[in-house]
C-alpha cells in the first residue's frame, strides 16, 4: 500500500474548483493522473482583495472545508481593483507554494479545464509566442516553483456544470469574470464566441493543434533527456 500523499487543492469557490473538490473527496478522479489514490487534501483559498465581496467567497470556501472535514488555508492580499491578471496570479501561486511547504505537499491540484486550455493558448498567441505557448497547460507540470496537476484538462466547462448540477453542488460567481478589460475574459466572452460563429469547429481544431504541440514538446523533452 502506498504511503499517504498530501495534495493542496486550489479552491476559489467557483463551479470548477467546487466540482473538482467534490470529485477528489469522493475519489472520482482515480484515472486522471493523480499520483496515488491514498491522499490527504488541504483546501487553499486566496483572497486577492480585488473585489469588495471577496471575503464572502473566502467564508464560503471555509464552510466547504468544514463540511468535508478538511484542513483550510486562507491567504489574503489587498491588490485592489486595478491589479493585473499577472499580479493576481503571482500572489496566488506564492501563497500556494507556502501551503505546500507548510504541509510538505506533493503537489497543487487546480481546476483548469478544457476551455482554459483553449483560452490560454489564444492568450499566448495574442501576446506573441512560439509553438511552445500552445502547450503551456499540461496535466502535470512544474511551474511557479510548484508541481501542479490539472486533472480536468480533458473535461469541458459544460461537462463540469452538468456534473455540479447533477450533484446539487453550490458555488459562488466571481463578478470580475464579467470584466472585459481582463484579456482572459475578452478571449472567453468575445473572441472565442465570434470565432465559433465563423467556424463551429474552431475550438475542436485549436484543441487538436494544442494536443499536437504537447506531443511535440514531450518528444523533444524525452530526446533531450536521452542525449544528456
Amino acid at each position: 500500500m502506498s504511503s499517504e500523499q498530501v495534495y493542496v487543492v486550489a479552491v476559489s469557490g467557483g463551479v470548477d474548483s467546487v466540482a473538482l473538490l467534490h470529485m477528489l473527496v469522493n475519489q472520482f478522479l482515480k484515472n486522471y493522473q493523480l499520483p496515488t489514490s491514498n491522499y490527504k487534501l488541504i483546501i487553499a483559498h486566496f483572497d486577492h482583495g480585488i473585489r469588495e465581496e471577496s471575503g464572502d467567497d473566502a467564508q464560503f470556501v471555509a464552510d466547504l472545508a468544514t463540511k468535508y472535514g478538511l484542513s483550510f488555508e486562507l491567504g489574503r492580499a489587498n491588490l485592489g481593483p486595478d491589479a493585473s491578471e499577472e499580479t493576481a496570479r503571482d500572489a496566488r501561486y506564492n501563497f500556494l507554494r507556502q501551503c505546500c511547504i507548510k504541509y510538505n505537499a506533493t503537489c497543487v491540484i487546480t481546476a483548469h479545464h478544457q476551455d482554459d486550455l483553449v483560452e490560454t493558448a489564444l492568450i499566448n498567441l495574442i501576446r506573441g509566442t512560439s509553438w511552445r505557448g500552445l502547450a503551456s497547460l499540461e496535466f502535470s507540470s512544474s511551474a511557479f516553483g510548484l508541481n501542479i496537476i490539472r486533472p480536468l484538462l480533458n473535461i469541458s466547462k459544460k461537462e463540469i456544470l452538468r456534473y455540479a448540477e447533477a450533484h446539487e453542488l453550490q458555488w459562488v460567481e466571481d463578478s470580475s469574470n464579467q470584466n472585459l478589460e481582463y484579456l482572459r475574459n475578452y478571449v472567453r466572452r468575445t473572441l472565442i464566441p465570434s470565432a465559433q460563429v465563423k467556424d463551429p469547429l474552431f475550438t475542436e481544431k485549436l484543441t487538436a493543434l494544442i494536443v499536437s504541440s504537447q506531443s511535440l514538446k514531450q518528444s523533444i523533452t524525452q530526446e533531450l533527456q536521452v542525449q544528456v
